[in-house]
């Protein structure tokens, strides 16, 4: 659903060959999240989620069960497709854009949402806004936290002499009863699916990123390509800008290095089928 407050673009950072692919094949590319620079790439949620549950739970058994369900969650791949809501800086340039010598094309947000929504009956895939605050990890993983609490109130990892359950129970239905209760918290946890690659540590904040995602959820529309890097296959998809009616792109800046003339660039564009979008060089002072 859109937000009144979310930027009008977002920007992707890439070399000025990635734009010229984004832009003659009109499609984007998603690429696994977990082969990114951030080795705490979808950990933060998680962690943050036991810390809250610990605040409310001592006795250490169950502490282990929930960390159990919860490392369950570790496996997950995500594919993403990022931006930020600023389109020139330096930081992002120098890391993201061949060291200043690419661009940063500017998506209609109202478009990535459309398209979002239109691909999201198929599969799990979102425009998302990562989170960079304490604070905001805590409510992204809060309604989580109060269904598990819900199961725990209803018996979850009670001992069998302390359940009120009336009458006599034996063993074996105590065992059927806490596993009824444990799959009870397996599915209130599956709401971290989405937090868990939508939120990271403050040091990031500067990005102010946004992504397009997809949640490589097995057995529910498992789609996906592989391209090799020198250790691993690499999962990724792409998605076509123009799944949805509307133009995509509305903006582009030319990076501090690029050499491009803006009027050229325009009449790319324009020759591409992207209509009047606007070209700006950056005024970032890198060379």
């Amino acid at each position: 659903m859109s937000d009144l407050n979310e930027p009008g673009v977002l920007f992707h950072y890439c070399s000025t060959e990635a734009m010229l692919a984004i832009l003659q094949s009109k499609k984007v590319r998603l690429s696994s999240v977990l082969a990114s620079n951030d080795s705490l790439e979808g950990k933060v949620s998680r962690g943050t989620l036991i810390e809250m549950f610990m605040d409310q739970v001592s006795d250490p058994n169950l502490v282990g069960e929930f960390q159990k369900l919860v490392a369950e969650q570790a496996s997950l791949e995500g594919l993403a497709f990022c931006l930020s809501e600023r389109g020139d800086v330096l930081s992002q340039w120098r890391g993201y854009a061949d060291d200043g010598r690419g661009v940063a094309i500017g998506f209609s947000t109202n478009h990535l949402r459309r398209l979002s929504q239109a691909v999201g009956h198929t599969t799990w895939f979102e425009l998302v806004e990562i989170k960079y605050h304490l604070h905001e990890h805590r409510e992204q993983v809060q309604a989580i936290i109060d269904g598990v609490m819900k199961v725990v109130s209803d018996g979850w990892g009670k001992k069998i002499g302390l359940l009120s359950l009336g009458g006599e129970t034996t063993y074996e239905e105590h065992f059927h009863q806490q596993q009824v209760l444990r799959q009870a918290a397996a599915t209130h946890l599956r709401k971290l699916l989405w937090t868990t690659f939508a939120a990271k540590p403050k040091a990031f904040e500067e990005e102010q990123e946004w992504r397009l995602l997809h949640l490589m959820i097995p057995d529910v529309n498992f789609v996906c390509e592989y391209r090799a890097s020198a250790t691993r296959a690499i999962p990724f998809r792409t998605v076509d800008l123009f799944d949805v009616p509307g133009i995509p792109i509305v903006e582009v800046v030319l990076g501090p290095k690029h050499a491009t003339q803006v009027d050229e660039a325009e009449r790319m564009l324009e020759g591409l089928g992207y209509g009047n979008v606007s070209v700006k060089r950056s005024i970032a002072s890198y060379r």
